[in-house]
């Protein structure tokens, strides 16, 4: 049963008279306390410059966008001069291969026709320092030249091809998934395929899936750790008739960055409705306190910090846990809120 002390004179029941409950109270989320909160997308992820230059081909940024979509590239006429310049130097190379084969060919033709004449015919062409006794080692060996020729041509243009990929992945941003993109530096207002001069390493555009968002809070209190992850809410008051209500998804260890630090946090993390999607998106990066709410089940107790305080026990009592003890003996204290305290039957 799950009992709900507000009054003085609800805490009969530290006296040994047990006061009943109405299912109206049970199963009912209760507030633990507040905590900074983060908003967090799905996925998300910051473009930045790869080398000083010009950003060009943006896109607007006023709606969702596709994934693998262009958003951005870096210095469009330099990428473009790289891009002929590794088209020629793949030609260039297959030709000399090329030529090179040839020339094996003719002489394994050669090798081939002198090997089919007659014998005496043949003396005349070992003479001529033509080893045609070992006519079958000698193709054997042009034969894998020529196999080597033609697997350095296909090396080379995957090779090159390979590295100006590399290059073009940071030199052309293309939207990773489906979602929405802002911008990180001032976009001429006058035309979009003008862009902007970025230095190296300056933000080019942060990009995020929105096809889930979070609100994340880093939880160091092991009694809230412990409790049931489904049992607890997040909700975060955005004006008087906005609240945004987020439910336990997952929790997972991160490292802490701030500060200089780089210690582990363990972070829970509460999905919200997507309705409210338009709503956080509009909030990345805010500073944010929302409150956490513990669902109370049949075996827990509640009880008021304010009215336990004014029992006369209270007085010579060391913490809450000894108080528990006497008010009700069954039950152990298993998290205490901000204003409340919450016991599970033993």
């Amino acid at each position: 049963m799950c009992v709900l002390f507000g009054t003085l004179g609800e805490l009969s029941y530290a006296s040994g008279e047990q006061t009943g409950t109405s299912d109206a109270v049970r199963k009912e989320w209760f507030y633990v306390g507040q905590y900074r909160t983060k908003i967090a997308p799905e996925r998300a992820r910051v473009f930045m410059m790869p080398a000083q230059g010009v950003v060009t081909d943006l896109v607007a940024s006023d709606k969702r966008i596709a994934k693998g979509t262009i958003i951005a590239r870096v210095n469009k006429e330099d990428l473009e001069l790289d891009r002929k310049t590794m088209e020629m130097e793949i030609l260039k190379e297959r030709v000399a291969r090329k030529d090179e084969i040839q020339k094996l060919r003719k002489e394994r033709e050669e090798i081939e026709f002198i090997s089919s004449l007659p014998r005496k015919e043949r003396q005349f062409y070992d003479q001529s320092g033509k080893n045609v006794n070992s006519s079958k080692e000698v193709l054997k060996t042009i034969d894998e030249k020529i196999e080597l020729a033609q697997r350095q041509i296909e090396l080379l243009d995957s090779q090159k091809r390979a590295e100006f990929a590399k290059k073009e992945e940071s030199y052309v941003v293309k939207m990773p998934y489906d979602g929405r993109l802002q911008y990180q530096f001032q976009k001429n207002d006058s035309s979009d395929q003008e862009g902007a001069f970025l230095e190296t390493g300056k933000e080019i555009a942060a990009v995020c899936d929105d096809s889930a968002f979070y609100l994340t809070v880093v939880i160091s209190n092991p009694e809230i750790a412990n409790i049931p992850s489904d049992k607890l809410k997040l909700s975060l008051e955005v004006n008087n008739s906005c609240v945004i209500d987020g439910h336990f998804s997952h929790k997972r260890v991160e490292k802490n960055q701030s500060g200089g630090g780089n210690m582990d946090m363990l972070v829970f993390y509460f999905k919200v409705d997507p309705k409210d999607h338009d709503i956080l998106y509009s909030m990345l990066g805010a500073n944010c306190v929302a409150k956490l709410y513990f669902k109370v089940d049949d075996d827990i107790r509640v009880f008021g910090k304010m009215d336990l305080a004014r029992l006369p026990l209270a007085s010579a009592a060391i913490d809450w846990q000894e108080i528990i003890k006497q008010v009700a003996p069954d039950y152990e204290l298993i998290l205490i809120g901000e204003t409340q305290l919450f016991a599970r039957k033993k």
